[in-house]
């Protein structure tokens, strides 16, 4: 007779993803692993297949996989076991979680004791049981089959569709199924997804998914770069990325990070928890630019930052646009609207 595995361990189970799991389960094959555009693929010689890689792809964004050569497809390591490894369902939670058949039984033995010999009274020393909070579960927002309202909105307000491309063969940004939400991923040190940050293509709304850890941004990342630009927002952030290019610099080759948003960041000596992260995972960083909003709390925010880096010895020089634009987005589709009205007058004197 088989063992009952509580519900909560079976959530627990499919909330790990597969890059996790093969990273601490299966070496050999994330050895096999390589990124390709906004997909992780396996190296040929792993399955025995001609060609560099073989036909079993998984998407960065959210790490669903598929194997097109045998038709499977999943969404996290519990599906992959099963329909992959040819695993039972009890066996697949098993491996994933690390236990057995015998830790559920003395599990549920353990319970049983304690029920029989519970007193009514807790006595005067018994130390009170404390709930261990379990971690979050991000919850990933489905991605569409097109970008359109993603281009359109981010177009419109004046990002380059070169920077966007980037970005999305990047997996760090996409279309969320549902709400059409333009989605700014932020990756933890595994490459799994740690945060998704969302900005309505229609309408105000603009936030972190469910079970975001703001320690993981969106960002540009470049090995041996000891510079960074920080912004509030993803937006700002492709909006510096647009002015780069245009000024004739490589992008691509700077570090920029958005924190989304600035909370925690304005109490004095505070450093927000995404570049708390960043800085910890490039300890060469020897400059910081900064570019919040230029408004009291962005105003407010840079200054407490800036003078938290240099107590740690890191330069941090505060940048802001030009008096009558809010943010780094307001100043690039000043600029833009600036030419489009200088070129219809041209086009009117001619």
């Amino acid at each position: 007779m088989g063992v009952h595995i509580p519900k909560e361990d079976v959530n627990l189970a499919r909330s790990v993803s597969l890059m996790n799991f093969l990273r601490q389960n299966r070496p050999a094959m994330y050895s096999s692993i390589a990124r390709v555009g906004s997909q992780y693929a396996v190296k040929a010689r792993y399955f025995g297949t001609k060609g560099v890689y073989s036909s079993f792809l998984i998407r960065a964004s959210d790490g669903e996989w598929w194997h097109h050569s045998k038709g499977t497809h999943g969404k996290n390591a519990l599906d992959y076991l099963i329909k992959e490894e040819g695993m039972d369902f009890t066996s697949a939670v098993f491996e994933i979680l690390g236990r057995s058949e015998a830790y559920y039984r003395e599990k549920r033995d353990s319970i049983a004791d304690d029920y029989s010999d519970r007193s009514p009274v807790r006595q005067r020393n018994q130390p009170a049981e404390v709930a261990i909070p379990e971690k979050k579960v991000l919850v990933i927002p489905e991605s569409d089959t097109d970008t359109k309202e993603l281009y359109a909105y981010l177009t419109g307000r004046g990002i380059s569709p070169i920077v966007i491309d980037y970005f999305v063969e990047q997996g760090s940004l996409y279309q969320g199924a549902k709400y059409k939400n333009v989605c700014f991923v932020g990756y933890d040190r595994e490459g799994n997804p740690g945060l998704i940050n969302q900005r309505a293509t229609k309408g105000n709304f603009k936030g972190n998914s469910a079970g975001s850890d703001r320690r993981y941004s969106f960002m540009n990342s470049v090995l041996g770069q000891t510079e960074v630009h920080v912004f509030e927002a993803g937006c700002d952030m492709l909006s510096y990325a647009c002015l780069l290019y245009e000024a004739g610099y490589d992008f691509r080759k700077c570090n920029l990070i958005a924190l989304s948003g600035i909370s925690g960041s304005g109490a004095e000596g505070k450093i927000p928890m995404g570049m708390a992260e960043y800085l910890d995972r490039f300890p060469d960083t020897t400059t910081v630019y900064i570019h919040f909003d230029n408004d009291d709390p962005g105003r407010a925010a840079g200054k407490s930052l800036k003078e938290a880096l240099e107590e740690k010895g890191i330069r941090a020089v505060q940048q802001y646009p030009p008096a009558g634009c809010k943010d780094v987005n307001d100043y690039l589709v000043g600029i833009r609207d600036l030419r489009k009205t200088k070129k219809k007058e041209e086009t009117l004197a001619v």
